[in-house]
């Protein structure tokens, strides 16, 4: 039989630190981003439009990880929610038959 066991606080803190880490990355590319706005600004030519199309397949690209990032950080939420009304609705149902005299005589 398999046991599964987990803590519902660490999973919070775990979603907080993906979180975290995603608005950290979001915060660099924003700054990335404005470094090279910046220094192409005065660039011309066929290399400028070449850097820039990279800039932008590498901004979305990026925008996908964050998106990824963000939805992991649910699902950790979400599974840590679900464990914890699992436990909390078995902590009920045991109560209930205990209380119901169903158990006495054992």
């Amino acid at each position: 039989m398999s046991s599964v066991r987990t803590d519902v606080a660490a999973m919070e803190a775990s979603a907080g630190h993906v979180e975290s880490i995603n608005d950290q990355i979001q915060g660099r590319m924003n700054s990335l981003k404005g470094r090279v706005e910046s220094a192409t600004a005065f660039w011309q030519g066929g290399s400028s439009k070449a850097f820039q199309d990279l800039m932008e397949r590498f901004a979305a690209a990026s925008q996908k990880h964050q998106a990824a990032l963000a939805d992991i950080a649910d699902k950790i939420r979400q599974s840590g929610k679900g464990y914890d009304e699992a436990e909390q609705a078995n902590q009920a149902a045991i109560s209930q038959a205990g209380a119901s005299g169903s158990l006495a005589g054992l």
